[in-house]
């Protein structure tokens, strides 16, 4: 679709797929794999121009204005956060995870691995993040009617609380969970900051936002406040495809990649969608659900928006800092591996196609 000539290019009959809110139901990874090897073998592979666009943020609301009901055509959102995104398209996919999934499996796990812990929820700015809080706290209190486990919830408020510090708030015979809020660097800077004098006294464990790990923070600091961040979105310089990847791109445009300039994201978001094409065809989003990927920087699981039409992506691991470096928590991600299969992995196993 042309947004500026407001006119469709090229026209393709695709399949709908079924609006569905459901998610794996009752799903198993040798369904999968079952599903997945049947249609492999009966799908002749082929590409074509056009099976798909993909949008820039700026423009995926004039998109969504213009083309909200072609229910046929494939749209990758590659960049918005929110969830309304998917513009009434059963087509469309959206690849980042939004605050409300993430929170959800944070406080999921911070019961299952932390119920004995007291919960800290620090804010910049109270008033401004006051919908996030009365969240959290909501999914916590969610948690402890499911659970029977109560859980008391503090709010620290670096205006209101700036001159007392944590000190009201620590106890110091439990572990100490801290789920930041805050976004800027001047203000994660402070809050590691103050907490880190705190580190030596009380067990804490500090839970922040990804972009923290692109930020000019102290190491030590990260460290000593046991770090995590939840998200589908990391690289990690030691892996080997990030290496080759990195020599080929500076091999052909003699720089290195660049993440805030999408280059490792141009590179996942086409890898996952043509080898989806080429394996399953054009009606591969009955297949999303099947296949999970990680990728050189995003890792991709989709299913079914539960508000919206269309499919979000719904990967999502733990990072924690270990000896100044970071690794996936144990016993996350376990979701999506135990019942669909590696992208990667079937590319392997079928090469020769």
């Amino acid at each position: 679709y042309d947004i500026n000539q407001n006119k469709l290019l090229e026209k393709n009959v695709y399949n709908t797929y079924r609006n569905s809110n459901q998610i794996m139901n009752n799903k198993t990874r040798n369904n999968s794999n079952n599903k997945i090897k049947n249609k492999i073998n009966t799908t002749r592979p082929s590409l074509h121009k056009k099976s798909f666009n993909t949008f820039h943020y700026t423009g995926f609301n004039t998109t969504n204005d213009k083309i909200p009901k072609l229910n046929y055509i494939n749209i990758v959102n590659p960049t918005t956060l929110t969830r309304n995104v998917t513009c009434d398209n059963s087509r469309s996919f959206k690849m980042n995870v939004d605050d409300e999934l993430r929170y959800s499996y944070l406080v999921d796990y911070i019961y299952n691995y932390y119920y004995d812990s007291n919960v800290i929820i620090y804010t910049t700015d109270e008033k401004k993040d006051s919908a996030t809080i009365d969240y959290i706290s909501k999914l916590f209190a969610n948690a402890a009617d499911r659970t029977g486990i109560p859980k008391t919830v503090s709010v620290f408020s670096q205006k209101t609380d700036f001159n007392s510090g944590y000190s009201k708030y620590i106890i110091e015979t439990r572990t100490n969970v801290i789920i930041s809020l805050a976004a800027t660097y001047p203000h994660v800077l402070d809050h590691l900051t103050r907490l880190n004098k705190y580190s030596k006294d009380g067990r804490i464990v500090l839970f922040g936002n990804e972009s923290w790990t692109s930020m000019e923070l102290d190491n030590s600091y990260l460290n000593n406040t046991n770090f995590h961040f939840i998200g589908n979105k990391y690289i990690d310089y030691h892996d080997a495809d990030v290496k080759r990847f990195v020599k080929a791109f500076s091999d052909k445009y003699f720089s290195e990649p660049n993440s805030s300039q999408y280059a490792y994201l141009g590179y996942d978001t086409f890898f996952y969608y043509l080898n989806m094409l080429y394996y399953f065809g054009y009606d591969f989003p009955e297949y999303v659900s099947d296949v999970y990927y990680e990728g050189l920087e995003s890792s991709l699981y989709f299913a079914p928006a539960k508000k919206s039409y269309g499919f979000e992506n719904y990967f999502q691991n733990i990072y924690e800092i270990d000896d100044y470096s970071y690794k996936v928590s144990q016993n996350t991600g376990y979701f999506w591996k135990s019942c669909a299969t590696d992208l990667k992995s079937l590319i392997m196993m079928n090469s020769n196609r």
